[in-house]
Formats: structure tokens, C-alpha cells, sequence
């Protein structure tokens, strides 16, 4: 996208993708711990809405530098998401971590399959910026499967949370 839209030397575009990821993978770890202290509920939407807030502003830029900037950021929402829905898989009983985890490893890895494919034929078929609306749409279309997920993983908790994970049938 980058070099279809804002700049064509490959060079440069390099020198935007590189720091972006590397500083990324510094970053995430530290909003991760911040979010740990949190409903992983609240952590999950916050992720995703912001996610979907922070593509949308990077397809709608047309500044090498403003996107630059947007990529860390999405790149490190994407990496703090991942660690809190991890965090809440890693503590459920060891009777059914290894199934949930195996789970979790399958929709990852059909996403990493489908996501090109279709990104690709949205690409092709529709639009430069389709792949990124249609993911747009996708991260916010999970938040409900999130918190379902949720519901049915706090009865297999064997941990809580600090906060004392406040989902019970009542209240959220």
C-alpha cells in the first residue's frame, strides 16, 4: 500500500517498515504490562477500537512520516492485544489450557492463511484500501466473540485477576 499510495522508492519504504516494527516490539511489552492490571473485557475492545481507529487514520494519510508513525502504533496495538488475550488463555486449569491454547493457535493460523487471500482479491478486485476496511470491519465484528470467549473461559480460570475479574452472571 505504502508503495502504491505515498512513495515509490522501495529504499525508503524499507526505512519506514523497519523501525516501525522493531520499536513496536519494545513497546507492546510495556502497554501489555499496563493492560494486565486490567479487565481483560476492557482490554480487548480498548485494542480492537483502537486498532480499528489507528488503520483507518493510516489509510486516510498520504505523509510518509504521519504514516510512519500511525504503523507503530498499529503494529504495537496489534502486539499488546495479542499478549492480553495470551495472558488470559495462560491462565485457565491445565486440564484445558493445551486445548484452548490449540485453539487459539488454529484461528491464528487460519487468519495468517484467509487474511492474504482475500486481502489480496479485495485488493485486486475492489480496492488499494478494501484489505484494510475489510479488516477494519473484521477487528471490530470479534470484540463480541471476544467477550463470549471470556464468559466461557472464567469458569476455567485457575488464576484471577487482581481486579477479581468482575464477569459474573449479574454484572460486568
Amino acid at each position: 500500500y505504502l508503495l502504491e499510495v505515498i512513495e515509490s522508492d522501495p529504499t525508503i519504504v524499507i526505512w519506514v517498515y523497519m523501525p516501525s516494527g522493531v520499536i513496536s516490539m519494545l513497546l507492546a511489552p510495556k502497554l501489555g504490562e499496563a493492560l494486565d492490571k486490567i479487565n481483560p473485557l476492557i482490554g480487548i475492545t480498548v485494542s480492537s477500537v483502537t486498532g480499528s481507529i489507528i488503520t483507518w487514520f493510516l489509510i486516510n494519510t498520504t505523509n510518509l512520516w504521519i504514516f510512519a508513525i500511525l504503523l507503530i502504533f498499529d503494529i504495537t496495538i496489534v502486539g499488546t492485544a495479542s499478549l492480553v488475550l495470551i495472558n488470559l488463555l495462560s491462565r485457565i486449569t491445565l486440564k484445558h489450557r493445551g486445548k484452548i491454547m490449540g485453539l487459539q493457535s488454529i484461528f491464528a493460523s487460519f487468519g495468517c492463511i484467509v487474511g492474504p487471500i482475500l486481502g489480496g482479491l479485495a485488493w485486486d478486485n475492489i480496492s488499494l484500501t478494501a484489505p484494510f476496511i475489510i479488516s477494519i470491519f473484521i477487528e471490530l465484528c470479534l470484540i463480541p466473540f471476544y467477550w463470549i470467549a471470556v464468559f466461557l473461559i472464567k469458569p476455567h480460570l485457575t488464576e484471577t485477576y487482581d481486579f477479581k475479574l468482575k464477569i459474573e452472571r449479574n454484572t460486568i
